[in-house]
């Protein structure tokens, strides 16, 4: 995290970490920048949705993060409304939000993605 606080010249590292913990904490599922927005937007934080589209962006830039190509069911455009996030190491995604069996099911979706992308 220190490294993408320096690289990017960003002042709130706590802002970066709620965004990253929020990811954690759903993973595998369809996600939105604008939900993430909203979602800070109840927690009384205000951010605009290019901002966690592009500190996303720094998550994968630095290998925290990586998502999936989609393309719709004809393969005419790519789906960028809704993406899902992956951990490239599972292991900092524990240490972030913890290890809890109701997860289970998320963690493994991402360590079979994780597979098959070494695959």
């Amino acid at each position: 995290m220190r490294d993408i606080l320096e690289r990017y010249q960003i002042r709130n590292g706590s802002l970066l970490s709620d965004i990253l913990r929020y990811i954690a904490s759903n993973i595998g599922y369809p996600t939105s920048t604008n939900k993430i927005a909203q979602y800070l937007k109840k927690e009384r934080i205000s951010l605009a949705f290019e901002t966690v589209r592009e500190y996303i962006g720094f998550f994968k830039k630095s290998f925290f993060l990586s998502s999936p190509n989609w393309s719709d069911i004809l393969g005419k455009k790519h789906l960028e409304l809704y993406e899902k996030y992956y951990f490239t190491d599972i292991g900092l995604r524990n240490s972030l939000v913890g290890f809890r069996d109701e997860y289970i099911g998320q963690i493994l979706e991402n360590i079979v993605y994780n597979e098959l992308i070494t695959r």
